[in-house]
């Protein structure tokens, strides 16, 4: 096993350090957690970038739903100071943190109002009422 030295803004270690269930005072040396922390530490250090715009394909793909609620925190607490473009067929964890919907539709771009609409543009199944 090898370990690598990695400099986190202090919130993001912070809920590293939280996920591992751990506390810390000093230094802290992460050893393996679980797989889950390859899918969300790229994830959480993308939120914490300093970039004005952000651009994340699929966040929520194979990610516990714990995980996903707090990535959904993360990006609403980031999305106060920067622009966020995100790509996911999960579009219930996509509806929760947008403030804008599009779907690309046969090599067209349509702006959605609700969810709804997805049926309409062949997203969803037709809805039955």
């Amino acid at each position: 096993m090898f370990y690598r030295k990695l400099i986190v803004p202090s919130a993001l270690f912070s809920i590293l350090v939280g996920m591992a269930g751990t506390t810390v005072t000093g230094s802290f040396s992460l050893k393996y957690t679980g797989l889950a922390y390859l899918f969300i530490c790229p994830i959480f250090l993308i939120i914490y970038s300093r970039a004005k715009y952000v651009l994340i394909d699929e966040p929520f793909n194979g990610i516990a739903p714990v995980y996903k609620d707090e990535i959904k925190r993360l990006i609403k607490e980031q999305s106060k100071d920067k622009g966020f473009i995100i790509t996911d067929h999960d579009y219930r964890n996509i509806l929760d943190v947008s403030s804008r919907l599009l779907v690309l539709h046969d090599g067209a771009i349509h702006e959605i109002q609700n969810k709804k609409e997805l049926s309409y543009w062949g997203y969803l199944p037709p809805i039955v009422p």
